[in-house]
Parts: structure tokens; sequence; C-alpha cells
């Protein structure tokens, strides 16, 4: 019990306290792989930007929406939530899923809107970026795509 009590400091625990951080430590090095997202898709698309434009997401709500930022200018190109299914189609479905938020020709988004699985963009502006969901209903091909013009038009 007092390994686990942190007011207890006598050097003895201290020693077993810190073995035991030690060993667990170890353990999730080897058995655990961090990931960003809930959703294999949306881990599938981190890595892509990651290595593709050598940006990771940062969390400024310390919560679990990622943002992608320009290296240069820090702007916004994509962004990914987890938000009820609701959120996006006013339906009271709430079952939560990731998404990803990205930027869009808007001469090209009436034909993007006809695309299940991409809707107007939650919590951004509707004529420019859109939502679209990771779960598999887009192929990856298609949201790399989107993502390459989002990166483009945030220049």
């Amino acid at each position: 019990m007092p390994l686990r009590i942190e007011s207890f400091d006598g050097d003895y625990v201290c020693s077993v306290r810190k073995a035991y951080k030690d060993i667990l430590k170890r353990i999730a090095d080897i058995c655990c792989t961090d990931v960003f997202f809930a959703v294999d898709q949306a881990n599938r698309i981190t890595k892509f930007i990651d290595e593709t434009y050598g940006v990771k997401p940062d969390f400024p709500w310390k919560d679990d929406n990622g943002v992608f930022r320009h290296l240069d200018n820090n702007k916004w190109f994509s962004l990914i939530m987890y938000v009820s299914l609701d959120a996006l189609l006013k339906n009271g479905d709430n079952r939560k899923l990731n998404i990803i938020n990205l930027k869009i020709d808007t001469s090209k988004r009436d034909e993007l809107h006809k695309i299940n699985g991409i809707y107007p963009a939650f919590h951004m502006n509707h004529k420019t970026w859109i939502s679209v969901v990771l779960d598999d209903t887009i192929c990856d091909d298609k949201i790399i795509e989107l993502i390459q013009s989002s990166f483009d038009l945030t220049k």
C-alpha cells in the first residue's frame, strides 16, 4: 500500500516505487503503440499527414480534437474531431465518430456534398470547409486527395 501513496516518501518505498514505474514503462513501451485517435482510419490519415507534410496533430483544447497546421504559417489545413453523428446530421443519433474537416475549392462544394460521408463542415464555414466521416465510408485515397487540396488551399 505505501507504494501507491505518494505521501510515503521513505528511501525504501521511493526506490520500490521508482522500480515499479520503470517496469510498467518498459512493458508499455514493448506492448503498446501510441495512437492519436479512436478510429483506425483517423490514425491511417494522421500517419499519411505526418509522412507527407511532417505534421503531427496538436491538441489546443486538451481533448481528442487534433489540429493539423502548416509548419511555416501555422494555418490549419485539417482538423480531426470526435463528435456525435447528430452534430453533422441533426438526426438525434448520439453515436460518436471521428470526422476530418478540410478546406475545399468552393466550386466543388455541391459535388462533394452529394457523396455519402461528406457533409457541410461541423463547427467551420460551410461554404469553404467540409466534414468527412472517418468510418471507411470513403476510401483513404479520396480523403488523401481532399487533404492535399486543403493543404494547397491554406498555404
